[in-house]
């Protein structure tokens, strides 16, 4: 039986747009190097929200976000989706939802991190710019990595430029080489890509397939983790999980959850009068 799962990116953009839809076919694109055949993957889009990278490295933007983001994987819950991973790899809403729906929430960071710690000794992670570096911070140390992780460290190019990765990542691949033999340099043992938008762009290398034919994967013999990929098999292991009669999330502490009707009265006190998702 095939598997649903949906990925909310955390951006905002106009319904239909060429550019997005071109991210959107590489995240697909990534997925299916890993993903089951049976398995469908839709990639949403916000219709209000922030728009730009820039906006990501302050917490009070975010914040803003983040009721969009909560909204939507409600929503995809509804819909009948089996998983839904919030992209971002700062991990919005995580105990939010987790405490709010029912199926799997597979957050970016959370997973990322994880797998990385299972690859080698001490990891090293390189985000967008530089004011994502102390939210990254935050993260390893709110998920308990400060001591396999060295310094974390940005490719420090602008936002917009992203964009342009998903049809020529060589830029991206060649800022990101300088700074992970920063990294290595500092002991790291696995490179972790702080973005799915560069993790893309060293696992796919579009517009430099030719140099590149199996995607950057390594540096100096130091892996590369695989973000994209890592969070989708994610995904499908923790469904099978509950479809097998398996636990997957504990409700107590952490995620422990009201009763419904608590949670459908308070939902009724703050009716969501947002725009929505749309799928690219």
């Amino acid at each position: 039986m095939g598997m649903r799962i949906a990925v909310i990116v955390v951006f905002a953009g106009k319904e239909g747009d060429p550019g997005f839809k071109l991210v959107a076919s590489a995240y697909q694109r990534n997925f299916a190097l890993v993903k089951n055949p049976d398995t469908e993957v839709d990639v949403f889009f916000l219709r209000n929200g922030l728009t730009t990278f820039e906006e990501f490295g302050y917490r009070h933007q975010m914040f803003l976000n983040d009721r969009e983001m909560y909204h939507a994987i409600l929503e995809a819950e509804k819909s009948g989706y089996d998983a839904v991973v919030p992209m971002c790899f700062f991990d919005p809403v995580l105990e939010e939802a987790r405490k709010a729906v029912e199926i799997p929430v597979v957050a970016q960071g959370e997973t990322e991190l994880f797998y990385a710690s299972m690859m080698g000794g001490r990891f090293g992670v390189i985000t967008i710019n530089e004011e994502a570096v102390s939210l990254t911070d935050d993260l390893i140390e709110k998920y308990g990595y400060r001591h396999r992780a060295v310094r974390t460290r940005s490719i420090g190019i602008p936002g917009a430029a992203q964009l342009i990765a998903a049809v020529d990542a060589s830029h991206d691949i060649e800022a990101f080489t300088q700074v992970a033999r920063e990294s290595i340099k500092d002991g790291a043992q696995v490179l972790v890509p702080g973005c799915s938008g560069i993790s893309m762009a060293l696992r796919l290398a579009a517009g430099c397939e030719d140099k590149y034919p199996d995607g950057v994967t390594e540096i100096d013999g130091v892996a590369i983790l695989d973000g994209m990929s890592v969070v989708v098999k994610t995904a499908e292991a923790l469904v099978a999980l509950k479809r097998g009669g398996s636990s997957f999330i504990s409700r107590v502490g952490r995620y422990s959850r009201p009763p419904r009707e608590v949670d459908e009265m308070t939902l009724a006190k703050f009716p969501y009068r947002g725009s929505g998702v749309w799928k690219a």
